[in-house]
């Protein structure tokens, strides 16, 4: 007979927010394997009570470094290496002499190709900006349309910490370039350290209304519905136009803001 086993995820602290709670679940992975066959669910509890499953679509933990699923975008971007993190293998992206440090995977859809989708990843801080900045985990980009985007960013603060996490859609300005548009965001009572792993998350469904939530580990921090027509305005307090609904794109992109060193880990993305 073949051995079965089962691997729960370890449970995740609560954490102090700003204002009041939005949401926050408990869930946990539970591997089955028999054989050479392997299926993952993730099983939870939802906002309201009621449970819920979800395949796991795609997952890298760099254990073969990041050029086996990954690629850089341009050229002229900051260094990415393979690292170590004890005996875990992680990736490094610095950005301190360039205005971004990006990779990016899976804009032809070849991996998995389903609308509606979880993606998380962890990351780590490792030296500040000189200037606020972020890091994000852009989602629902593609090959055709690899500057637009639906992402979940970091902002961090000049000593290193974390100080809010957001929603993010990138759009064309309709002058031939792309602007960033902040669609919601939540401070901490107290920024999150540096030095320290911690897990951002961005859940999307949809594809003419498109409902968007942000997640700092487990604690829901963000909602937006983006109705895919009204204006909205970019981080720099321009009004830009919406550019539409992002839907049957799949791609994932990681993205270093300038003066950051960040190192990021176990990219999973599951839908349902």
């Amino acid at each position: 007979m073949p051995t079965r086993r089962s691997v729960p995820l370890l449970a995740l602290w609560p954490l102090l927010l700003a204002g009041p709670c939005g949401c926050s679940s408990q869930s946990a992975i539970v591997l089955s394997l028999s054989g050479d066959a392997a299926t993952a669910i993730e099983t939870g509890v939802t906002a309201g009570g009621e449970a819920s499953t979800s395949s796991i679509l795609f997952s890298d933990d760099f254990g073969g470094g990041y050029e086996v699923k990954w690629q850089p975008s341009i050229s002229n971007d900051g260094p990415v290496t393979d690292a170590q993190d004890g005996k875990n293998r992680i990736v490094t992206l610095d950005s301190t002499s360039s205005d971004f440090t990006r990779l990016h995977c899976n804009l032809d859809g070849s991996e998995f190709t389903n609308t509606d989708i979880t993606a998380s990843m962890k990351v780590r801080i490792e030296q500040a900006p000189s200037s606020t900045s972020r890091v994000r985990l852009d989602v629902r980009q593609s090959v055709d349309t690899e500057n637009i985007f639906y992402a979940v960013g970091a902002t961090i603060a000049t000593d290193g910490s974390i100080t809010k996490v957001g929603i993010f859609k990138k759009v064309p300005d309709g002058n031939g370039n792309y602007t960033i548009c902040a669609l919601a965001e939540r401070k901490f009572a107290t920024p999150v350290a540096m030095n320290q792993w911690r897990t951002i998350k961005l859940r999307i469904s949809g594809t003419t209304s498109v409902r968007l939530a942000a997640y700092f580990e487990d604690s829901e921090m963000a909602t937006f519905v983006d109705d895919c027509t009204s204006p909205l305005t970019s981080t720099s307090g321009n009004t830009a136009p919406n550019g539409g609904c992002l839907a049957d794109q799949t791609g994932l992109g990681i993205q270093v803001e300038r003066g950051i060193v960040a190192s990021v880990d176990d990219v999973l993305v599951t839908g349902s």
